[in-house]
């Protein structure tokens, strides 16, 4: 349940809509297995698990849903050995050469005849609406995935008035004036950082196990490099890389945050404790970063057919 990677999302405009609206909107969109003749299918999941009926679960201020993808696993080297096999098969029985419609036909009869045979993977992508603060968190580590699970949830509501979330000052600003000045209190950084060159073909630096305040360091900062994405720890609580997108990878809680619902025997009893408690320390500390960047950029949000 505890989200690894983070994307984050601000709605432009307040939705009206409750956990009850919301999973029902989801129903007529959900999840089913993919179809012999199908590449994927995609749709709402229960958060809690297969064994779970509810597509949306809400605790505290927290709105949690899920995206399943299942697809169809056929490499294009199965389908292209096939394809040589049948072709060589027809040149020896009838003693002629295969041409390039032909051979796109065969290809596809080849595909619909393996494709009920090929194995499935589920990949479930986990997003929850904060309503108190108006956004949506999405647990992925690519742009893709939650633009996936963006365009899922729009098609299910009709619309939905989104932006990436922005600060007033850029990640990449302040990380770098954070390493040329020291790290405020709250912050401790970890020995991980990536390092840009301006310009669309400027040099990419990527440092691991190395002290940030190490001459090496410095000399590309001097040199005019900037920092797109460094490892942090937070107050103890959380660590994470901060990328110059706001997006916010290899997130990790700290046993301090959870050890005490250990004891939570009951499975959807604990899977709720630790939901609010995800969604509490998420939110405190997103508010501290943005307070760090003068707070959200809203300057350019755009219509709502432009939105995320």
């Amino acid at each position: 349940m505890w989200f690894r990677n983070l994307r984050i999302y601000r709605f432009t405009r307040d939705l009206d809509l409750d956990a009850a609206g919301l999973a029902g909107a989801l129903s007529a969109h959900a999840f089913t297995r993919c179809a012999p003749q199908a590449f994927f299918s995609i749709g709402w999941a229960p958060p809690l698990g297969d064994t779970a009926a509810d597509l949306v679960h809400a605790a505290d201020a927290g709105i949690m849903i899920c995206l399943a993808r299942e697809e169809r696993l056929l490499p294009a080297s199965v389908v292209n050995d096939a394809l040589r096999e049948k072709i060589e098969q027809i040149r020896q029985a009838e003693d002629r050469e295969i041409r390039r419609r032909e051979r796109l036909n065969l290809k596809d009869e080849i595909t619909a005849e393996l494709l009920p045979r090929a194995f499935t993977r589920t990949i479930h992508t986990r997003a929850y609406i904060d309503t108190r603060r108006g956004w949506l968190v999405i647990d992925a580590a690519s742009l893709k995935k939650a633009e996936e699970l963006i365009t899922a949830l729009r098609s299910a509501l009709g619309s939905l008035p989104v932006v990436p979330l922005r600060s007033r000052c850029r990640p990449s600003v302040l990380m770098t004036d954070w390493l040329k000045h020291g790290f405020p209190s709250g912050i401790t950084p970890g020995n991980e950082c990536e390092l840009l060159e301006p310009g669309d073909e400027g040099g990419i630096v990527r440092c691991k196990h190395v002290d940030l305040n190490s001459d090496e360091i410095a000399v590309h900062v001097e040199a005019g490099k900037f920092l797109s994405r460094l490892a942090i720890n937070w107050r103890e609580r959380i660590d994470c890389q901060w990328c110059d997108d706001w997006a916010i990878k290899r997130l990790g809680f700290d046993d301090i945050v959870h050890d005490g619902n250990e004891e939570i025997e009951d499975a959807a009893a604990r899977f709720d404790a630790d939901f609010v408690i995800q969604c509490r320390e998420i939110g405190e500390f997103l508010d501290w970063l943005l307070e760090q960047a003068d707070g959200i950029d809203d300057s350019e949000t755009p219509a709502e057919g432009k939105a995320a």
